[in-house]
């Protein structure tokens, strides 16, 4: 049985929660670049443009291998632990060797649709990556 979710009814939480994230990481940027006692603009906004950088990459890149994962990439490397695990786990349990799949393509198929990718994770780190590029833009042009 799938385990219920708050995001699953409410889906905009998902986008809601990657904003905090990426905005609590771009506010330690800018925590750790002193961003809040400079005076000079052109730093602010190589500043500010560095503090959008660092959560637009790594929500981008998270969302991307989400992506990778959907498409099956990591089937191996998953099914190898999955397999450990059960194995482990039958030491202590004649339950758990039922739900072992028996051959990695009967693991396949048991996972192939319960994958998805975390599009809002792209989308909100998409959103980050255009305002630091804008705002390098901006010092680029302005300074």
């Amino acid at each position: 049985m799938r385990r219920l979710r708050i995001t699953d009814d409410h889906p905009w939480l998902r986008y809601v929660l990657a904003i905090a994230v990426g905005l609590l990481l771009a506010l330690t940027v800018c925590f750790a670049r002193d961003i809040f006692h400079e005076t000079d603009v052109a730093l602010i906004v190589r500043y500010l443009s560095d503090a959008f950088l660092v959560p637009g990459v790594l929500l981008t890149g998270i969302g991307l291998l989400s992506f990778l994962k959907k498409e099956g990439t990591y089937d191996g490397l998953t099914y190898s632990f999955h397999s450990m695990r059960m194995a482990s786990a039958r030491r202590f349990s004649d339950e758990a060797h039922d739900d072992m799949a028996r051959t990695y393509y009967d693991y396949k198929q048991s996972v192939k649709a319960k994958r998805k990718v975390a599009w809002h994770l792209i989308i909100v780190g998409g959103v980050f990556l255009l305002a630091a590029i804008v705002l390098t833009i901006v010092f680029l042009k302005a300074f």
